[in-house]
């Protein structure tokens, strides 16, 4: 549900949008992202790092949290 949600919110941005709108929108997807970075460390912590790397999905989830974080930084 997180990741439809994400989708929903970035679907949403927009530059005919109000500048408080997308504001807020972006707050949104900088609090997703949080929360992605701490379910990618939660299976870190559990699986391992090699355990993690075994599953597809869990790189290309990876992938995406250390791309949307390079993103916050910039």
């Amino acid at each position: 549900m997180l990741i439809f949600g994400n989708t929903i919110i970035l679907a949403m941005e927009d530059e005919k949008n109000s500048i408080s709108r997308n504001k807020n929108l972006s707050s949104l997807n900088r609090m997703f992202t949080y929360i992605f970075t701490v379910e990618m460390c939660f299976k870190i912590c559990s699986y391992g790092i090699k355990g993690y790397i075994k599953d597809g999905f869990n790189v290309f989830d990876g992938t995406l949290v250390i791309i949307s974080l390079f993103d916050l930084a910039l």
